[in-house]
C-alpha cells in the first residue's frame, strides 16, 4: 500500500460516510461512521492549560496554554517533538514576554502589547540545545 493510499484512508476516517479499516500484520480494525467525535479525544487535546506563575510550556499535556503576563516573563519548553504545534494565548500586558532561543523574534514582530495575543508555534528540531519552533503572532 503507497502512502497515498495510506493517506487517503486516514481522510476518510474523518467523513461520516465511510467505515474505515485498519489493516496491520497482526490485525484488522474498523471503525464506523460517526463513532469517534470530541469526546472521545483525550485532554491534551481539548484542555486550557493556565500557566499561572508557572514558566515551563510542557507540550505534551496540551495544545492550547494560557500565560498572564504580570512582570517580565521569560518562558521554556519542554516535551516538544518535531511536528508537534501549539497555541499560546497572552492577554494585554505592559511586561516584555521572552520566548526560548529556539523561537526567531522576527516571528513575533506583529506581537501587540495592547492586544490578546495568539502564538502558533511548531516544533521543528527537538534535539537538546538546537531546538527550532516557527511561530506566528494574530494579535486580536
Amino acid at each position: 500500500m503507497g502512502s497515498d493510499e495510506i493517506q487517503a484512508l486516514i481522510d476518510a476516517s474523518f467523513t461520516d460516510q465511510h467505515k474505515v479499516e485498519i489493516i496491520t500484520n497482526s490485525a484488522k480494525v474498523g471503525v464506523a461512521p460517526k463513532t469517534i467525535g470530541y469526546a472521545e479525544l483525550k485532554d491534551e487535546f481539548t484542555k486550557t492549560i493556565d500557566l499561572g506563575p508557572g514558566t515551563n510550556v510542557q507540550w505534551n499535556t496540551s495544545v492550547k496554554f494560557i500565560k498572564n503576563v504580570t512582570q517580565i516573563t521569560t518562558l521554556t519548553f519542554s516535551d516538544a517533538k518535531v511536528g508537534d504545534a501549539i497555541i499560546l494565548k497572552i492577554p494585554p500586558t505592559a511586561y516584555t514576554l521572552n520566548l526560548p532561543a529556539g523561537v526567531d523574534t522576527n516571528d513575533l514582530l506583529d506581537f501587540d502589547e495592547t492586544k490578546t495575543n495568539y502564538i502558533h508555534l511548531v516544533c521543528v528540531e527537538d534535539q537538546v540545545g538546537s531546538e527550532i519552533y516557527t511561530a506566528t503572532v494574530k494579535p486580536r
